[in-house]
This record gives structure tokens, sequence and C-alpha cells, in this order.
């Protein structure tokens, strides 16, 4: 967990925290970030600062020399967003929507094995699945999403005054044929 620049983690036999030492580029204090653990590896992206702004960080954090460092990745990764959602798919993170001023429906790949980024084109209307704060979760290879802020239908808006809704729907993303 990142607090204030500081990484510490959690014995889960006696629950009590201590403080990681690392080195190199260490990130900045954030929420709404994306953290997946891929071999000796603990890969961050995005989430906001404490100073309300989108982190662009893509990094990882070497566990065993814990050492942070940034991949040589190739091709266009995601644009910096918070609240996303991700999942580990064999050696591919997947990461899901988010928000970066508006509510996103966007789908990206992270290949551990060779450091490419690839997006993938979903099939449905990406606005129907746009979402923020939603939960994710891989079982086999699809992936499952849950919840979350979701746009609202005029109906919904009307009723309810904004323009969000927090969301009961749910739907799964085969991620075989990527």
């Amino acid at each position: 967990m990142l607090v204030d620049e500081q990484l510490y983690t959690l014995n889960l036999r006696t629950f009590g925290w201590a403080e990681v030492s690392t080195i190199g580029y260490c990130p900045v204090g954030r929420l709404g970030a994306c953290m997946n653990i891929v071999d000796d590896k603990l890969f961050l992206f995005g989430g906001m600062t404490m100073r309300h702004t989108l982190s662009p960080d893509f990094l990882f954090l070497d566990l065993d020399a814990r050492s942070w460092m940034r991949p040589k990745a190739r091709g266009e990764g995601p644009s910096p967003r918070e609240s996303a959602s991700s999942v580990i798919i064999g050696t591919k993170i997947v990461y899901f929507g988010g928000m970066d001023g508006k509510r996103l429906g966007d789908l990206y790949t992270f290949d551990t094995s060779d450091l490419t980024w690839s997006k993938v084109e979903i099939p449905a209307p990406s606005s129907q699945l746009e979402r923020s704060l939603h939960t994710a979760v891989a079982v086999k290879s699809t992936m499952f999403v849950f919840g979350g802020w979701t746009n609202a239908s005029p109906s919904n808006q009307s009723k309810f005054g904004a323009p969000w809704v927090c969301s009961n729907d749910g739907f799964s993303l085969n991620m075989g044929d990527f």
C-alpha cells in the first residue's frame, strides 16, 4: 500500500504494518491506482495523486531487489486514469475502464513477457460499459466486471438528479482470443 510516498506491508499473522525500504524512483502517494503482482514484480499503474492530478505512472517494483523501475514498454498504453480495474490472465495484466474526467469503457493488456501494450476492441458499444470504481476478477481466461459508477440513463438522471449512478450490473469479457 502506498501512503505519502511510503510502501507498507501487512503481516497477516500479527496484523502489524511495517514500512518497506525501496530504491529507485519512488512513486508519489495516490488513490484509485491498479496494482498487480506477476512473478517477482509488483506493477503499479495510474491513480490520482494527493494534488488531484491523474498520474501517468506505469512502474514496477522488483520484489527481490526492492527497486522501482519504469519498464521499457512497447506500444501505446492507456491514458492516465484512476479507479480502473485490473486482473492477471496468463502473462498479461488486463486494465479496464476507470475515469479521466469522464467514465471510460476501454480495455488494454500489458504483456509482462515481452513488455508490450495492446488496445483490445470490445465487441459491445463501449458506452454501455463505461464505469469507474467497479470491481473485477479473472477466472481462467475470463474477466468478470461488476458494479461501479456508470453514466445514468436519461430516466435515471431525472429520477436521481445526477449524471451517474451506482450500478449493480455485471458482464464478462472472454480474453482467450486476445
